[in-house]
C-alpha cells in the first residue's frame, strides 16, 4: 500500500479512537461520538480504493461499492456530529429517512459512475462545512476553526474528482494533515466543553451546600478535601486550612477507625453504593458530639472520593439523656432550679396523697382547697425512681420536656397543663 495511504489510515484511526474515548469520558459530548465514528469509517477508504484498483473484477466491484458506502456513511456521521457540535441536533425522524436514502442514492450512482458519487460527496461536504461555519462561529475559537477546516476538507475532495489518480499520494497526504488538524480542534473543543460543564456543575453544587444547615464534606483516604460552613461549625473550625492532622485520627474514637477505613474502601471501590451510620465524634477542641452520617461515592477532580452528609444530633441526644435521669451516663440538662424541683417531687412522692392531705395547709396560706389548675400544679414526665403521681410546682419546664392536657373533676380540659405518660392520675388525659 502507498505510504501516504498508510499515513491516512493511521491518522483517521487514531483521531477517531481519541474522539470516542473523549465521548466515553463525558457522555454529554455527543458530537465526539458521531465524528469519531466518521473518522473510523473514513479510515477504510484507502483499503477500498486499493481494492478498486485491483485487476480482478470481483475486487474491483467490491471496492467501488465500498467507496460509495464509505463516502455516504462518513457524510451522514459528519452531519450528525456537526449538528450536535452546533447545538442543532438532527431529529430521529430525519435520520431514519435521510441516512437510508443517502446510502441508496450513493449505491445507485456508483452503479453508473463512481465519478458522480465523488462529485456529489465533495459538494455536500463543502456545503456542510459552510453551514458549520455559520452555526459554529458564535460558539468559540475552536468551533470557528473547525468550521473552516471542514470547508477545506470538502474542497480537498474536489482534487480527487478533477485530477484523477495523478499525484494521488500527495493529495492523500494533504487530506490526512487536514483531517489531523480537524481532529485536534475537535478534541480541544470537547475538552473545553467538558471543563466548562464541570465548572458549572461544581458552582451549582457549591451554591446548594454553602447555605445548607447540614454538613457536607468530601473525603479521600485520610484527607478532608471539602467542607461546607455547616460541617466546619460542627467540628469547631473556621476554615478547612485549620485541619492539620489526619481527619479520622482527630475526630473519631480509636475503636471505630478500622471500621471507617473499610467502609470508605467499599464506597470508593463501588462494593457499597451508600452507607448510613451514627456515632460519637469529637470536635477539634476535644468536645464530644453525636453525629449521623450518609455517604456515597462521587468523582472529585477526576478521581473517586466519598461524599458525606452530616446531621448534628447532639441536642436530641442530650434531651434523651435528661429524660432518662439519673440512669443515663450522658450529659444532663437539668441545672439549678431543676434540682430543687426534683427534690420536692421526691418528697411529694414519699408522702403520698393521704399524708399530704393530713398535713393541711401551711401557716399563712389558710383557705379553702382549690382546684389543682388554680393552684398551678403541673404534672411533669415521669422520672426514673419516682411514682407516676409525682407533681411539681409550676415554673419553666426543663429543656427537652413536653406535656399534655390536664382534665379536672368536671371533665373540662385545662390549657397549659402538662401531663405525664401515666394514665393513673385522675386529672390527666395524656395526648
Amino acid at each position: 500500500m502507498n505510504p501516504a495511504f498508510l499515513f491516512h489510515f493511521a491518522v483517521n484511526t487514531s483521531v477517531g479512537a481519541a474522539l470516542l474515548f473523549a465521548w466515553h469520558r463525558d457522555r454529554r459530548q455527543s458530537f465526539s461520538r458521531a465524528l469519531g465514528l466518521a473518522y473510523l469509517v473514513q479510515a477504510l477508504a484507502p483499503l477500498a480504493f486499493t481494492a478498486r484498483l485491483s485487476a480482478q473484477p470481483l475486487l474491483h466491484t467490491f471496492g467501488t461499492a465500498a467507496l460509495a458506502l464509505i463516502a455516504a456513511l462518513a457524510l451522514a456521521l459528519l452531519a450528525i456530529g456537526v449538528g450536535h457540535l452546533a447545538n442543532r441536533p438532527l431529529r430521529r425522524a430525519q435520520l431514519r429517512i435521510g441516512v437510508p436514502l443517502l446510502l441508496l442514492a450513493s449505491l445507485g450512482l456508483a452503479a453508473f459512475d463512481l465519478q458522480m458519487v465523488q462529485d456529489a460527496g465533495a459538494a455536500l461536504n463543502v456545503a456542510l462545512g459552510l453551514a458549520a461555519c455559520v452555526w459554529l462561529w458564535p460558539l468559540g475559537r475552536a468551533e470557528r476553526f473547525a468550521g473552516v477546516l471542514l470547508v477545506l476538507v470538502g474542497l480537498n475532495q474536489f482534487e480527487f474528482v478533477w485530477a484523477g489518480t495523478g499525484l494521488l499520494g500527495q493529495r492523500a497526504l494533504a487530506a490526512a494533515v487536514l483531517r489531523l488538524l480537524l481532529g485536534l480542534t475537535l478534541l480541544h473543543a470537547a475538552v473545553r466543553r467538558s471543563a466548562a460543564e464541570s465548572q458549572v456543575a461544581r458552582d451549582r453544587f457549591m451554591r446548594l451546600t454553602e447555605h445548607s444547615h447540614q454538613g457536607v464534606g468530601v473525603v479521600r483516604g485520610e484527607q478532608l478535601l471539602y467542607a461546607n460552613p455547616a460541617l466546619l461549625r460542627m467540628y469547631g473550625l473556621r476554615s478547612l486550612d485549620e485541619v492539620r492532622t489526619l481527619w479520622r485520627e482527630a475526630t473519631m474514637p480509636e475503636a471505630e477507625r478500622a471500621v471507617a477505613r473499610e467502609r470508605h474502601r467499599q464506597l470508593i471501590s463501588g462494593e457499597l453504593p451508600q452507607a448510613n451510620w451514627a456515632g460519637l465524634r469529637y470536635r477539634f477542641d476535644g468536645t464530644p458530639i453525636q453525629l449521623r452520617f450518609s455517604a456515597w461515592r462521587i468523582d472529585w477532580d477526576g478521581e473517586p472520593a466519598e461524599q458525606l452528609v452530616v446531621t448534628d444530633e447532639t441536642a436530641q441526644y442530650d434531651a434523651t439523656a435528661a429524660l432518662n435521669f439519673p440512669s443515663s451516663p450522658g450529659p444532663l440538662l437539668w441545672r439549678g432550679a431543676g434540682d430543687s424541683r426534683l427534690r420536692r417531687a421526691r418528697r411529694a412522692a414519699r408522702l403520698g396523697p393521704g399524708r399530704r392531705a393530713a398535713r393541711g395547709a401551711s401557716p399563712g396560706r389558710e383557705g379553702p382547697a382549690r382546684d389543682p389548675v388554680q393552684l398551678g400544679v403541673v404534672h411533669r414526665p415521669p422520672v426514673a425512681g419516682l411514682g407516676s403521681r409525682a407533681r411539681l410546682p409550676q415554673g419553666p419546664l426543663p429543656r427537652g420536656l413536653h406535656g399534655g392536657v390536664l382534665r379536672g373533676d368536671d371533665g373540662a380540659q385545662r390549657p397549659r397543663a402538662h401531663a405525664p405518660a401515666s394514665s393513673g392520675d385522675r386529672w390527666l388525659d395524656h395526648r
